[in-house]
């Protein structure tokens, strides 16, 4: 055979090849609109599908896309079977103009039988599951009857008086009780847990129920899922043999929604490039966006792109999906009772610029309660490699952000109201070897109710062993524990936070449950008290090892309302509370690190300001302020992206409006000013008094009085002898009466 043959062979060989995958990448849209009929092409506007069942049953190639009539409402579940290929995905979408095209597991009460005593049952069967997780009463998520309810003593908790077994428990006003045998017992097992389980029997006192995951401890419970529990406007139980609602309501029940399809879209096998994009998601019985975790990454889903969809209404999780190379982006996410999402084992993953609200927030629907949960690394891999910025995340039943996976960067996210249902949790939680930057985690609510102490949450929180993070530029306010918490954690750098209005800014802790703080770099930070009850900072330690918890320095520990005693020590040898210069000298640590510039007399005179958007924020003052750092601000501050300022009242400013000093005065008479000019003042308790003269320009030209005074009334007359016509020469000047924290600037005039 010739060698030109056989180049021309391998020539045709090739344009053969290149015919052929042109047709195969031919990709097609196909259409799906309620208007629309199954027996049509689907390839054109004109001659769409109609129903989910066609586009399950269909075979899609690489670069097809899949568009959804906006406006319209597909009842059922989505299977993702087939893969797209890198530059070509397939693509799940919208055309048309109008609302997102919505795929939902609704399904609507058309009628109802009155059964008295304000009790209705639908007429038909609403589901063909044997439970629902989710039920939407005039577009409320609303959660099933309970004993006792939620606005009872405890928020509806009974408390656990013993527990005669790891799967028993009593309480002593069961007795007398309907038996709530086959009914849920839903468990405050931990601070940070809720268990929901069967009870199988009850004795008198005593219920007993299928295995926990907790031995029982004299927290609380309280029971659900029993129609007898049926006594409050929209309570509901579903009953799963006739597979029939029941709803209390003072009237006949109206728009009633009931979940009656377990997942709303699922990725099979290793599925990978698809793209869902623009489509609403809403009342997934169990999840909206599923896909099972696996062992090895070849079976795990890949390359998926979730953007600018709603997930809405989720029994259980809004995405739970074990995959590489995820994208989650742009997206809506509210009222998921269990987790908004789920991505434990994934790794390559972008969670960006999404809305987050109101995960896990009915105590008895789902458990736990977090909003984001980022757990555990991919079989085969060494890192994560996650990436979560610019979310805004509001109202979550326990953690907001939990980390469980190494290499995960955590910035720029806005995070508002957590731990409503669950304790020792946090803003964020948990993190090895990552970045946690320019957060902005505010008003950590705390769950005492079902546990016999008060909340225990932190703004951000690093627990056993955490190591090797960076804590930088965050901003954490409002907590009832702890700002900023380094439990067991060693090796970190926590840097420029700021922490504010906790219970305790700073604390570091170790004991019996991991190793020692060690090694921290903690340094330029600002930890604020606003009040006199909160503590700047606590060091912890059952080691003995307060003075290896790292080095610190160039930190600001301040209550300006009162500034000592405001940093506590324990440890073995001995407990302390102690001012800043004691801390220094105890520690050997925080040399350069100062308090606050001034005294303040109320927490009215501080002003907080954040800023969660990506651009500078101006915010216009009323009155000078000052900053903990001494920085002074006349009319404006500028608050950078995702940061915050601390402010208070300037009390050192010359020509601020005259502040009221409570019981404290000064009087200047006459007011223009000669030799004989009498200066009067009154003190309520013993006080420093300062009285000074400045020019109009700020600089002080004379100190007339700078010594203590007891409580009364003194008066001062400038007389000749320190009266120095030739440095006073005659103008307006400014006259500054000092007692303590209690300033006064007035004008004179000298002739």
């Amino acid at each position: 055979m010739s060698i030109i043959y056989k180049k021309n062979k391998i020539i045709i060989s090739i344009i053969l090849l290149m015919v052929c995958q042109t047709l195969m990448s031919k990709a097609t849209t196909y259409y799906i609109s309620n208007a629309g009929n199954d027996i049509n092409s689907g390839k054109t506007s004109d001659l769409p599908w109609q129903t989910i069942n066609k586009v399950n049953a269909a075979t899609f190639k690489a670069g097809d896309q899949i568009l959804f009539q906006r406006g319209s409402t597909f009842y059922g579940s989505i299977t993702v079977n087939q893969s797209g290929t890198s530059g070509n995905p397939i693509t799940f979408g919208a055309y048309g103009s109008g609302a997102n095209p919505v795929i939902t597991g609704f399904t609507t009460v058309e009628g109802w039988t009155d059964f008295g005593n304000n009790i209705w049952e639908s007429t038909k069967a609403v589901s063909k599951l044997s439970a629902t997780n989710m039920v939407v009463i005039n577009g409320v998520n609303t959660a099933m009857g309970r004993y006792p309810n939620a606005d009872a003593e405890k928020g509806g908790f009974l408390r656990i008086d013993s527990s005669p077994s790891s799967v028993s428990i009593t309480n002593s006003t069961l007795t007398g009780t309907p038996d709530w045998t086959d009914a849920e017992l839903v468990i405050r097992s931990n601070d940070w847990t809720m268990e929901k389980r069967k009870i199988i029997s009850q004795n008198g006192s005593t219920l007993t129920y299928s295995i926990s995951c907790y031995p029982p401890k004299h927290y609380g419970f309280f029971i659900q899922n029993d129609p007898r529990t049926l006594d409050q406007q929209n309570e509901w139980y579903f009953n799963p043999t006739t597979k029939k609602i029941r709803i209390y309501s003072t009237s006949q029940p109206l728009d009633v929604k009931v979940a009656s399809v377990e997942n709303l879209l699922t990725f099979t096998h290793s599925v990978g490039y698809i793209n869902l994009d623009g489509i609403d998601f809403t009342g997934a019985n169990s999840i909206a966006l599923y896909r099972t975790a696996f062992s090895t990454i070849p079976q795990k889903a890949h390359h998926i792109n979730v953007m600018n969809c709603k997930i809405l209404y989720s029994g259980q999780d809004a995405i739970s999906v074990c995959a590489y190379t995820l994208n989650i982006e742009n997206n809506t996410i509210s009222e998921s009772n269990r987790f908004a999402m789920l991505l434990s084992g994934s790794k390559d993953v972008v969670v960006r610029n999404n809305s987050v609200r109101n995960s896990g927030t009915l105590p008895g629907m789902g458990v736990p309660f977090t909003a984001l949960m980022i757990d555990g690394p991919v079989a085969g891999s060494n890192t994560t490699s996650m990436l979560v910025e610019y979310n805004s995340i509001i109202n979550t039943g326990h953690n907001a952000i939990s980390i469980g996976a190494d290499s995960t960067v955590i910035r720029y996210n806005f995070i508002d109201t957590f731990n409503t249902l669950l304790d020792d949790g946090a803003g964020i939680y948990g993190a090895h070897n990552s970045v946690i930057t320019n957060n902005i985690v505010l008003n950590g609510i705390g769950a005492p109710n079902g546990k016999p102490w008060g909340p225990l949450t932190c703004g951000i929180y690093l627990d056993d062993n955490s190591s090797y993070n960076e804590i930088g530029y965050n901003t954490v306010y409002n907590c009832p524990w702890f700002g900023i918490l380094l439990h067991n954690a060693n090796n970190n750098k926590v840097h420029h936070n700021i922490s504010f209005n906790n219970t305790v800014q700073f604390r570091t802790a170790d004991d019996h449950l991991g190793a020692s703080v060690t090694a921290n770099l903690i340094n330029y930070n600002q930890f604020i008290a606003m009040t006199t009850s909160q503590k700047v900072c606590d060091f912890n330690s059952q080691f003995e090892n307060l003075l290896g918890i790292g080095t610190l320095d160039y930190n600001y520990y301040a209550r300006p309302l009162a500034q000592t005693d405001i940093i506590t020590t324990s440890q073995p040898s001995g407990n302390a509370s102690r001012t800043l210069e004691s801390w220094q000298k105890f520690s050997k640590q925080d040399a350069n690190s100062q308090k606050s510039p001034q005294k303040i007399r109320s927490v009215a005179d501080f002003r907080f300001e954040y800023n969660n958007t990506k651009t500078a924020k101006k915010v216009a003052l009323s009155q000078p302020m000052i900053d903990i750092t001494g920085a002074k601000y006349a009319d404006t501050v500028t608050i950078e992206p995702y940061y915050s300022v601390v402010l208070m009242k300037d009390y050192t400013t010359l020509g601020a409006t005259k502040l009221e000093l409570n019981n404290n005065s000064i009087k200047c008479y006459p007011n223009l000013f000669s030799s004989h000019t009498t200066f009067q003042f009154t003190v309520e308790q013993p006080k420093n008094v300062i009285l000074e003269i400045f020019n109009m320009s700020g600089n002080k030209v004379n100190q007339l009085i700078n010594q203590h005074y007891s409580p009364g009334t003194y008066s001062f007359v400038w007389n000749g002898t320190n009266f120095k016509e030739e440095i006073l020469s005659k103008g307006m000047y400014i006259y500054r009466f000092c007692a303590d924290e209690y300033v006064s600037s007035q004008k004179l005039m000298i002739y």
